[in-house]
């Protein structure tokens, strides 16, 4: 099921980010058992990457996305330096 929500966040990150945006919540929600797809976060993050403090595309839900990607991280124990 957590690779399911990373795959559905991933596929829709571009095209509606708010039904990604649900599926990064839902992983979100699970806390550190989503270690288990970390590695997809980061490249989910990699793919939203843009002009907003060099790391979301713009100030809508895209933005959101990728805050709760970060979440998602530092439910696993990792640190983030945007939020240190």
């Amino acid at each position: 099921a957590l690779r399911k929500l990373i795959r559905i966040t991933s596929a829709h990150a571009d095209t509606e980010p708010t039904i990604a945006m649900q599926a990064a919540r839902a992983l979100v929600e699970v806390g550190e058992e989503a270690s288990l797809v970390l590695p997809e976060v980061a490249a989910v993050l990699e793919q939203i990457k843009g002009p907003v403090w060099d790391t979301y595309p713009n100030w809508y839900y895209q933005m959101f996305l990728g805050m709760s990607l970060h979440q998602i991280q530092m439910n696993c124990g990792m640190v983030v330096e945007r939020y240190r």
